[in-house]
C-alpha cells in the first residue's frame, strides 16, 4: 500500500524504511516457502531435484542482504 498510495509524499528517510520493510517481507516470504517445502519433502509430497549451486554466489547474496543492517 505504501508503494502505491502516497509514496511520493514520504521523505527520503521514510522511503528508505519502506524499501527495507519490503525487502525484509520478501525474505520472510522466502523463508516460509522454504519451510513449507521442507514439510512437503518430509511428507513425500515433493520430489527433490538437486542442482549445482555456486557457493560463492550464495555467500555474496547473503552478505549483500545483511550488509545494510550491519553497517546501519
Amino acid at each position: 500500500m505504501l508503494h502505491t498510495k502516497g509514496f511520493d509524499t514520504l521523505t527520503d528517510e521514510q522511503k528508505t524504511y519502506v524499501n527495507e520493510i519490503d525487502k525484509s517481507n520478501e525474505r520472510m516470504i522466502g523463508l516460509v516457502d522454504s519451510l513449507l517445502d521442507i514439510s512437503r519433502i518430509e511428507s513425500g509430497r515433493l520430489i527433490v531435484d538437486p542442482k549445482m549451486t555456486s557457493l560463492e554466489d550464495l555467500m555474496l547474496t547473503t552478505i549483500n542482504d545483511f550488509d545494510g543492517p550491519i553497517k546501519g
